[in-house]
């Protein structure tokens, strides 16, 4: 299956200005999975966040309003980040229903690194969204989950 959000230009490292998306790793939707499930997913974004840290990469964690708030876990690592923000969505594009796409434009990231749950909604409905708004997206497998990859089963929504 080809995905339009895969880059076939290598990009230089001067090119690049990234922000990072965390989106929708709340309680309420994790609940729904075994820990050990969610585990792998969640060391990888902490890696991940750290390294944002580090580098003073900004951190947008995206929340779907009414579901609770972020893991623990992982709003333990964002406080260290230096340029983050919480943001609360009411759609499954985060850039339709919030600031979002003012403030990455004000932080000049034009490379946006998306990490979550439920590939196949809100992180492929933000997706969308940013490649509209011209965007360049990058991810990895064991950033993002699809309820099909978290239940064991194998159907093209899981970003591989």
């Amino acid at each position: 299956m080809n995905f339009p959000f895969f880059r076939r230009k290598k990009l230089e490292p001067s090119e690049l200005s990234y922000a990072a998306l965390l989106i929708d790793m709340q309680e309420r939707f994790l609940s729904r999975y075994l820990d050990s499930d969610l585990e792998p997913i969640i060391s990888a974004q902490t890696a991940v966040l750290k390294f944002c840290a580090s580098q003073d990469i900004p951190i947008v964690v995206v929340e779907y309003r009414g579901y609770g708030l972020t893991t623990a876990s992982l709003q333990e690592v964002i406080a260290a980040v230096p340029r983050s923000l919480r943001l609360e969505k009411t759609i499954t594009d985060a850039l339709a229903s919030t600031s979002l796409d003012e403030q990455l434009r004000l932080w000049n990231a034009a490379d946006l690194l998306l990490m979550g749950i439920y590939a196949s909604a809100c992180v492929q409905g933000t997706s969308e969204g940013a490649l509209e708004k011209n965007y360049r997206l990058h991810t990895a497998r064991d950033l993002i989950a699809s309820h099909s990859t978290l239940c064991g089963e194998k159907d093209g929504t899981n970003f591989e």
